[in-house]
């Protein structure tokens, strides 16, 4: 019987946790990048997103800065940051924050089985993180490394535009190589 409680709590637990990444996953709000037509995603309710959101950009790095130091390099702290220092032009923070976004999600997503519900919302999340980086490298002239993360993140078919949007934006902004 105890064991049987303790599976019943372990499933629930599973849910509880499948059901806060699939909320944390679908509050994930686009706004546009600055004078730049290019599209950005930031986790609206987490890591001070709705400030990013808003605008109030160096409020919200402040805000998530001050935080624990480890929440710094969580996926959604890293994100956010990385929209926010892309919005202000800040590409030296940018690229480490975009970076650490990449990166982390793709660890987390490395320790997940292929065909759980957990790896495709961890694939969207890379989704997200490509495709903001390769705004960055994109407003910052990197148009090839842009085109692989923009191509990158919609190889994972996680059903957002962002990317899809990006990479339209960047060959119209790009003219053709002779």
């Amino acid at each position: 019987m105890n064991t049987q409680m303790k599976t019943r709590r372990g499933r629930k637990l599973t849910g509880l946790v499948a059901t806060m990444i699939a909320a944390a996953c679908m509050s994930t709000t686009s706004t546009a990048a600055t004078d730049s037509h290019y599209t950005m995603a930031a986790i609206s309710d987490a890591a001070h997103g709705r400030k990013v959101l808003s605008g109030d950009y160096e409020g919200a790095i402040d805000k998530i800065r001050m935080s624990d130091s480890s929440s710094v390099r969580n996926f959604y702290s890293a994100n956010n940051l990385c929209v926010a220092y892309v919005q202000l032009r800040d590409t030296a923070n940018a690229s480490k924050a975009c970076d650490t976004a990449v990166s982390g999600i793709q660890t987390m997503l490395a320790k997940k089985r292929e065909n759980s519900y957990s790896y495709a919302v961890y694939e969207r999340f890379l989704a997200i993180a490509l495709s903001n980086r390769g705004v960055l490298r994109a407003i910052s002239g990197d148009e090839e490394l842009a085109y692989e993360d923009f191509s990158d993140a919609l190889r994972l078919k996680a059903s957002i535009s962002a990317p899809e949007t990006n990479l339209a934006r960047l060959s119209e902004a790009t003219p053709p190589k002779s």
